[in-house]
């Protein structure tokens, strides 16, 4: 049986919604894997911190708030991680109130 367009996109919707959901429940495992293999190679926990917000994000780079998310994120929430603590708590924490504020504009 084959499926129509509209039932084939309505599949890969449900299965991208899944995805986001996921990535978005890992952000404190990727943003501590990635920022602690940065630190170890780079030494600098500013541009990690940038680096790793722009990979663990989970906010799809076509989504309208894409841009303003990470815009947020990289000028609020960068400078919270040291290289010995990535203090993540605090990081997801600056990075849900960028996603609260950039849903109000």
């Amino acid at each position: 049986m084959k499926m129509k367009g509209n039932g084939m996109r309505a599949v890969m919707v449900l299965a991208l919604s899944l995805l986001a959901t996921t990535v978005s429940a890992s952000f404190p495992q990727c943003y501590v894997k990635c920022f602690a293999a940065c630190v170890v190679t780079k030494q600098t926990p500013v541009p990690c911190a940038v680096s790793c917000l722009k990979q663990c994000i989970s906010i799809a780079p076509t989504d309208s708030l894409y841009r303003c998310n990470l815009d947020c994120a990289c000028s609020k929430c960068s400078n919270i991680s040291t290289k010995q603590n990535p203090a993540v708590g605090e990081v997801e924490a600056c990075v849900n109130t960028c996603s609260e504020t950039c849903k109000k504009h």
